[in-house]
């Protein structure tokens, strides 16, 4: 017998989807029937004159809270260049299975002169000198450092909502990506994931031991490539994939036959890795 369906308990009946009306009313419980399961309640209302039969589970403990449902799931992923989260609000349709158990948030970047551009004002989570990105191209330390600021910020947000850390993954295409690998293994807590899509290993010379030393030194990572990528070379991405596995990361890298993009069977891919992550939590949620 539930704690709440002993004789003499007081309770409040929720969760009734029949008799609605006795929702949120407040009663004894006055006995048990066991044969039945069922503990047989008086309302102070009078309603119900000779007591209601109810489940233990649409009682609850007069002056409890009732238990919050368990959040989804839940990943934020960052833009590229010149790009807004509206540019990836399609991701969700793009991965079979489980999107509807997933939350997803795409912010958009800060508009900021870009040098590669001209100067010319833009979305970008850093400034970049040169396209196209290769290793060795210079680092924008202090946008990268103010872009982990503000991606940290709204990963403590979501915890602070109620969703564990191990619960979140952080990812990104191009330069999103290479701001979620900068940002991701810095985060103070373990996260769930982190995916690179067509990105680069920001801040390269430490990245080992930023990752050996922080609290996402074993948290999974997916890195992904163009072979024919023009825009941030394709060296880039093997590199990023060689220095987290030196880290002791363990990283699934994998390329395709395209240019600076995405395609159906890096979908496909990117769900199946989400799913080995994140599939137990999303059956929860059906």
């Amino acid at each position: 017998m539930e704690p709440q369906a002993e004789v003499g308990c007081r309770v409040v009946v929720t969760g009734l989807t029949t008799q609605t009306q006795y929702n949120g009313l407040i009663g004894t419980v006055i006995s048990w029937d066991g044969a039945k399961g069922r503990a047989c309640v008086k309302l102070d209302s009078g309603e119900g004159e000779e007591g209601l039969l109810l489940k233990p589970t649409n009682l609850l403990a007069a002056g409890a809270e009732p238990s919050a449902p368990p959040r989804k799931p839940f990943i934020l992923f960052l833009h590229g260049l010149g790009d807004t989260g509206d540019g990836w609000a399609h991701l969700p349709h793009a991965l079979r299975g489980h999107a509807t158990h997933i939350r997803y948030s795409f912010p958009d970047a800060p508009v900021q002169p870009v040098s590669c551009n001209g100067g010319y004002r833009m979305t970008s989570w850093m400034d970049l000198q040169a396209i196209p990105v290769e290793l060795g191209s210079a680092d924008d330390v202090a946008g990268l450092e103010a872009s982990r600021t503000t991606i940290h910020s709204l990963i403590d947000d979501e915890i602070a909502n109620g969703t564990p850390s191990t619960d979140i993954v952080l990812g990104g295409f191009s330069q999103g990506g290479a701001m979620a690998l900068f940002a991701g293994f810095t985060y103070h807590k373990p996260l769930a994931g982190i995916v690179c899509l067509s990105g680069w290993p920001a801040v390269m010379d430490n990245l080992v031991q930023r990752v050996k030393s922080g609290a996402n030194a074993h948290t999974p990572a997916f890195v992904a490539h163009g072979k024919h990528d023009e825009v941030v070379l394709p060296s880039c991405g093997s590199k990023a994939s060689e220095l987290l596995k030196h880290a002791g990361v363990p990283t699934l890298f994998v390329t395709y036959p395209m240019g600076h993009s995405s395609c159906p069977s890096e979908m496909e891919d990117l769900n199946d890795w989400l799913l080995s992550l994140l599939g137990e939590r999303c059956a929860l949620m059906k």
